[in-house]
């Protein structure tokens, strides 16, 4: 933790940058130098990276016909998250020209 007074401080590794993209889970250890020659380390740890996609269902058929100048019923939907769960709080937007 740093208290006080701080300097600037070099990265000596991730190529000298303190910007590191995590492409997966995992722990990246930052070592670092400053002006005195003092070295220390940092460690970022990311454990809820989600690569896998949710589920979108919509609801009623697949195919809709709707008559000239006919009412559109909107069924909704739900989906499915491996993270964050499900729900049915999907906006559905546009027009429908009969």
């Amino acid at each position: 933790m740093l208290t006080g007074r701080s300097e600037p401080i070099t990265i000596t590794n991730n190529s000298g940058t303190n910007v590191y993209t995590f492409t997966g889970n995992g722990t990246f250890i930052f070592t670092f130098q400053d002006a005195s020659g003092n070295t220390g380390e940092a460690t970022a740890t990311v454990t809820r990276i989600d690569k896998i996609k949710p589920i979108v269902t919509v609801s009623g058929a697949d195919v809709i016909a709707v008559e000239f100048k006919a009412t559109y019923n909107e069924y909704g939907a739900s989906w499915t998250d491996n993270v964050d769960g499900s729900g049915t709080n999907v906006v559905i937007s546009g027009i429908v020209n009969t």
